[in-house]
């Protein structure tokens, strides 16, 4: 048997990495141990494992144990660890351009995930980094010198569920207690001086008045960092008078796509799920007046699909806001932020698996995976 060691920093990589275990489930050949990383940005991994019906191990524990390889986050690549390692994809909305060449730095090599060896140097330990879209393909900040770690483009496994479970949307709206008249708001927000909810405190106050009860329902999205966070007993009071009947506030532990996947419309800043939201069919609102350049200038596809969005404004009624924002959306639009996100569409699940069982120099068991869309929401709080 396999030993697989999945190392969590926090509650968002924590959501990405049972993703992709839930590939592996099927495999009885394969053993995954989880375990929070020490540190301040763990709070709530253990709720987060529990929730799932994962049974996690101590960290030194877990570290102590033999294992064949480890899957983990690029915030939290262990290099400590002689063992093959599989960097997982950031988020569509942290990709950085890539960098110009330098006479003394080397781009990374790119591998078939289909292809059977690891493809890396002799003298190092195997690491093996995928990436969603091939513009994401950049050359590191590695030493003048040293070889950076090759990549495999897989795809976005994140994109590609949602498009799924989209399908599902009238399941998502009914634990949300949504009807099917009301038009789903969701509101996006970081966490930290920057985020919407510090930017603009008085929203959802603006968003239960302006928006006719009969007509809307508003679900709030906050970043884990935002709940487990040192400052969060700020956050529960603003909470408690922010929730009205058609405001409620998304359980911490609940994944974040069904509640995408079952809304009208998202208001943002521009990231990753204003992205997703957007590749989706979803018109988003844009509470952010600059949205970033998340690829290579030289790509077709370096400038945000979000670019030129409706940006949400103090003085102007919110319903002729949404209006204007579906107005801007397009197939087009669409069609483009799909583009942007990733370059592999569909096929994240099968590129994802190929890749991890090159790296345990094993053949994949049996046909394809078959993704699965996301478990419905648990409750709002």
């Amino acid at each position: 048997m396999k030993r697989v060691l999945v190392p969590v920093l926090s509650v968002g990589v924590g959501q990405r990495l049972l993703d992709v275990a839930e590939l592996l489930d099927p495999d009885p050949g394969l053993r995954l141990v989880f375990t929070a990383v020490p540190s301040t940005t763990a709070n709530g991994v253990g709720g987060l494992l529990r929730a799932a019906g994962v049974a996690a191990l101590a960290w030194d524990e877990a570290v102590g144990l033999r294992r064949d390889l480890v899957i983990t986050s690029s915030h939290d690549h262990p290099r400590g660890f002689d063992t093959p390692t599989v960097v997982i994809p950031d988020p569509c909305g942290r990709r950085r351009p890539p960098r110009r060449p330098h006479a003394d730095r080397q781009a990374p090599q790119v591998l078939d995930a289909r292809v059977a060896g690891r493809g890396t140097r002799s003298g190092r330990t195997p690491v093996l980094r995928l990436a969603a879209h091939s513009d994401d393909v950049r050359t590191p900040d590695t030493p003048a010198g040293d070889l950076p770690d090759p990549v495999a483009v897989v795809g976005d496994l994140t994109f590609d569920r949602l498009l799924l479970s989209r399908r599902h949307r009238d399941t998502y709206r009914a634990a949300l207690r949504v009807d099917p008249h009301h038009r789903l708001v969701v509101v996006v927000s970081t966490w930290g001086a920057a985020s919407l909810i510090s930017r603009e405190p008085e929203l959802l106050h603006r968003l239960a008045v302006e928006l006719p009860e009969e007509r809307y329902r508003v679900a709030v999205l906050l970043h884990p960092a935002a709940w487990f966070s040192q400052d969060v007993h700020h956050l529960n009071a603003w909470m408690t008078t922010a929730r009205t009947t058609s405001v409620q506030i998304v359980d911490p532990f609940t994944q974040w796509r069904p509640v995408v996947a079952g809304a009208d419309l998202v208001i943002g800043a521009h990231g990753s799920i204003a992205l997703y939201s957007t590749g989706m069919g979803l018109p988003v609102l844009l509470a952010d007046p600059k949205p970033v350049r998340t690829t290579s200038s030289r790509s077709p596809h370096a400038t945000s699909p979000l670019a030129g969005a409706p940006q949400l404004r103090r003085g102007t009624p919110l319903p002729d806001q949404l209006d204007a924002a579906e107005n801007w959306h397009t197939g087009r639009i669409r069609h483009r932020a799909a583009r942007h996100v990733t370059s592999a569409p569909g096929q994240a699940g099968r590129l994802t698996l190929a890749a991890i069982y090159r790296m345990l120099d094993l053949t994949p068991p049996g046909p394809a995976p078959m993704l699965t869309p996301v478990r419905a929401p648990r409750r709002m709080i």
